[in-house]
């Protein structure tokens, strides 16, 4: 019978708070969790796919407001692609612009 996941492993929780809210496919492969393990707690609710190849927890995105939200996804996008270039809306919600 497979397990039931109810909760994040501690190696995710550490990710999390290393990457304020954040980390990438690629760090967590470096602690040993996989596409496929990181793919478990996406399913189980625990975990949120901000942008691609870029993850926070489901229940800390889901009580953000829209433009909280936006904010995230556009720092998952710019976080799981280094030299990647933010624009208009998403560019202006990350720098707090007006």
């Amino acid at each position: 019978m497979p397990t039931v996941l109810t909760s994040l492993p501690d190696v995710v929780v550490a990710l999390l708070a290393k990457g304020a809210g954040l980390f990438t496919a690629e760090a967590a492969r470096v602690e040993g969790i996989d596409k496929h393990r990181l793919g478990r707690l996406v399913d189980a609710g625990l975990l949120a796919r901000v942008a691609h190849g870029c993850y926070a927890a489901a229940a800390d995105h889901q009580r953000l407001r829209p433009w909280e939200r936006h904010r995230v996804e556009a720092r998952g996008f710019s976080h799981a692609r280094p030299g990647a270039f933010l624009t208009g809306w998403s560019a202006a919600i990350i720098w707090c612009l007006p």
